[in-house]
């Protein structure tokens, strides 16, 4: 696995993966907070697409790529560094999942996962994922 940063032309599959724009498989459907799952698509959209575009323009991002063949993006990472740090999104491609690509993300990021750490996103992924070190803390990180 290769751990590189985000590039612009990135962009795009992190914002269809991240907001289920090209396909159902997005934060929508998979969120575990109930208030999010409550918003009508009609909302959620164009309020997640300018919450996401915030919390990438004033974080870090992070792509994990297939060594084999580096234009296949096996996931990525969005988080802001600090102590602690604040994670705001984790996405691994379906089929890549339990293969260390979340673990090495967060590695490649420097986030310990025994350590406090905040994160701003829940779904029924990062719900396995996230150790008991961690805070589920939305409106701190989104300024909701």
């Amino acid at each position: 696995m290769i751990i590189r940063p985000a590039a612009p032309d990135d962009l795009a599959w992190i914002y269809s993966t991240w907001l289920g724009t090209a396909t159902s498989d997005g934060y929508l459907e998979h969120t575990t907070d109930r208030r999010v799952r409550e918003c009508p698509r009609a909302e959620f959209f164009p309020r997640w697409r300018a919450l996401a575009g915030r919390l990438l323009s004033r974080s870090r991002v992070a792509i994990a790529t297939h060594e084999a063949d580096p234009t296949v993006i096996c996931g990525w990472l969005c988080w802001t560094p600090g102590s602690p740090p604040w994670v705001h999104y984790v996405h691994v491609r379906r089929r890549m999942r339990r293969h260390g690509v979340a673990r090495a993300l967060l590695e490649a990021a420097k986030i310990d996962r025994s350590a406090r750490a905040l994160y701003s996103h829940r779904t029924d992924y990062s719900d396995a994922i996230v150790p008991d070190a961690w805070s589920y803390r939305p409106w701190l990180l989104i300024g909701v």
